[in-house]
């Protein structure tokens, strides 16, 4: 697999699932789920391979991820995909992409509110 193929974000989506967002080679992203069910791992999601039936390098990448996570190597055998969209919800807790590094947190400085009216047109709260 690509050493560029990587999730962009993760988020918690239960106690037993996550999703990412993959970038799309032509452009946008794609969002993943992966969850286990009776030993099962699976993994919904819409791009053009899955819409055709095959499986695509976000199907194992997300279940890679999602071992990490929960400290275990997921088999190819283990993991069943299929073609449902998923709905990014406000509610998940996003959570670094599990083996990836974390990023730096960047300290943004406070605005002068004099600024903060010029650039955004109103005065800050």
């Amino acid at each position: 697999m690509a050493e560029d193929r990587k999730a962009e974000v993760c988020w918690k989506a239960a106690e037993n699932a996550l999703v990412f967002s993959f970038p799309s080679s032509r452009g946008g992203n794609y969002l993943v789920g992966v969850y286990e069910k009776s030993g099962k791992v699976c993994v919904v999601h819409t791009c053009p391979a899955s819409s055709r039936g095959y499986d695509c390098w976000h199907v194992y990448k997300a279940a890679e991820y999602y071992g990490i996570w929960k400290g275990k190597e997921i088999s190819p055998e283990r993991i069943i995909s299929a073609n449902k969209p998923v709905t990014l919800n406000p509610k998940w807790e996003q959570i670094d992409v599990p083996g990836e590094k974390n990023k730096e947190k960047v300290d943004i400085p406070e605005i002068p509110d004099e600024i903060f009216a010029l650039v955004f047109g109103e005065e800050a709260s």
